[in-house]
């Protein structure tokens, strides 16, 4: 087998960890509040410095990289990437590289079919049969 296939394959792995990854960086940011924000009996249960709250599934927690108004570039940066990986990821599934993510866009190996050659037809001849 083409052993440009298995570097696609791995190629479409590590965008796939890097993209997690970076979707499950951008979450807390997205979720959090600043400290000041949120109610007393909540800012009091935080520990001293905490500057953002994040709340996950109700349960508040202190999250220590900060609310998203003072890190604007840092998370747009990450949302640039995850958007580029994810049209790679896209691009090398409709161009046939890799992992065939759609049934259509599955490899077909050489020697399958003789060039110019396609299947004839038969579901006109199945519909006069009846």
């Amino acid at each position: 087998m083409d052993t440009s296939t298995y570097r696609w394959h791995a190629v479409q792995i590590a965008i796939f960890i890097v993209a997690m990854w970076l979707f499950l960086n951008i979450v807390p940011y997205l979720a959090s509040a600043p400290i000041a924000e949120v109610p007393a009996e909540i800012s009091a249960q935080m520990p001293n410095g905490c500057p953002s709250v994040f709340t996950n599934h109700t349960k508040y927690s202190c999250f220590w990289g900060g609310p998203l108004s003072e890190h604007k570039v840092k998370v747009g940066v990450m949302v640039s990437a995850l958007l580029l990986l994810w049209g790679l990821f896209i691009f090398t599934a409709l161009t046939r590289r890799g992992f065939p993510i759609l049934k259509w866009a599955r490899r077909r190996t050489r020697g399958d079919e003789p060039s110019g050659a396609t299947r004839p037809n038969k579901s006109l001849e199945r519909m006069r049969e009846r």
